[in-house]
C-alpha cells in the first residue's frame, strides 16, 4: 500500500528551509523532522475542523508554518523562528514579482487589486473584520481590526509566529514602483509582541470618516488574474460556534505616489 505523501516534500514553498536543515542536520534527521511536521500539521487541521469553513481556509495558510515551527522548537529553539521567518520571507519575495510587474504598468491597478483582494479573501466569513477609513481610486487606508492568525498562534502557545503574517504584507507591498505603503500594528490584546511599523515613505496617508470596505470600482479597467473565490465558505457548518479571540489592529495604507 502506497504511503500518504508528505505535504512538505517536495514542496517549493519549503525548499529554502529544507536546504537549511540539510546543512544543519544529517539526512535521516531531516527526514524525521519533515515526518513529524506532517503529523503535527494533520493534527492541527483536525483540531480546527469545527471552526467555520472560511476560518479554516484562512488558517490553512499558516498551519503548515506553525506545524514546522513547533517541530523545530522541540529540536532546537535557538533558531526555530529564524528558519521559519526566512522561508516565509523568500516565499513573499517570490510572490512579490507579480505586484512589481503590475505596478510598473500602472501603480493604480495595484491599489485596486488590493482593495478587491481584501473584499474577496479577507472578509468576515474568513475571520477578518476590515474597516476602510479612506477610499479613492488611487488610495486606500484600512484598519484590520480582527484577524484569525494572531489568536490562532496565541492559542497554540506561539504568539510570536503571527509576526510572519504581518511581515509578509510588508515584503509584498513595500517599495513598489510608483506607490507609497505603510503598515502599523497596534498593541495586541492576546500577546505581548512588539509593535510593527513599516513604511516605504515617511508621508502619512490622511484619515477620513470610517466606513465599510467598498466595492472596487471600474473593474473593466484592469485584468483580474486572481484565483476564483471558493464560494463553499458560505455554507454553514453543523458545529461552527467556536469563539475566535480578539487580535491586534493592523493599519494599512497604500497610495499612488504623487507626480
Amino acid at each position: 500500500m502506497r504511503a500518504a505523501e508528505n505535504f512538505y516534500t517536495p514542496n517549493e514553498n519549503f525548499k529554502v528551509l529544507d536546504d537549511e536543515l540539510i546543512v544543519k542536520y544529517d539526512s535521516r534527521t531531516v527526514a524525521e523532522i519533515w515526518s513529524r511536521a506532517e503529523k503535527m500539521r494533520l493534527s492541527l487541521d483536525e483540531a480546527y475542523e469545527k471552526y467555520p469553513r472560511g476560518i479554516r481556509k484562512s488558517l490553512s495558510k499558516i498551519i503548515p508554518y506553525m506545524a514546522l515551527y513547533k517541530t523545530l522548537l522541540d529540536d532546537d529553539p535557538s533558531d526555530a523562528y529564524e528558519l521559519i521567518a526566512e522561508q516565509s520571507k523568500m516565499n513573499a519575495i517570490r510572490d512579490r514579482k507579480s505586484y512589481v510587474q503590475l505596478a510598473e504598468k500602472n501603480p493604480g491597478n495595484v491599489v485596486k487589486m488590493i482593495t478587491k483582494t481584501l473584499r474577496s479573501e479577507y472578509g468576515e466569513k474568513f475571520g477578518y473584520k476590515i474597516i476602510a477609513e479612506e477610499k479613492e481610486k488611487k488610495n486606500i487606508r484600512v484598519r484590520i481590526v480582527e484577524n484569525p492568525v494572531e489568536p490562532f498562534c496565541s492559542e497554540n502557545g506561539c504568539p510570536e509566529l503571527a509576526r510572519i503574517f504581518y511581515d509578509r504584507i510588508s515584503y509584498l507591498l513595500s517599495n513598489l514602483p510608483g506607490l507609497l505603503f505603510k503598515i502599523g500594528l497596534e498593541k495586541s490584546s492576546v500577546g505581548d509582541e512588539p509593535e510593527l511599523e513599516s513604511e516605504s515613505e515617511s508621508e502619512n496617508v490622511p484619515e477620513s470618516e470610517s466606513e465599510n470596505l467598498p466595492e472596487s470600482e471600474s473593474e473593466d479597467e484592469f485584468e483580474d488574474n486572481s484565483e476564483p473565490t471558493d464560494e463553499s465558505v458560505d455554507e454553514p457548518d453543523a458545529e461552527s460556534q467556536t469563539e475566535i479571540p480578539k487580535s491586534s489592529t493592523v493599519i494599512l495604507s497604500l497610495s499612488v505616489r504623487p507626480e
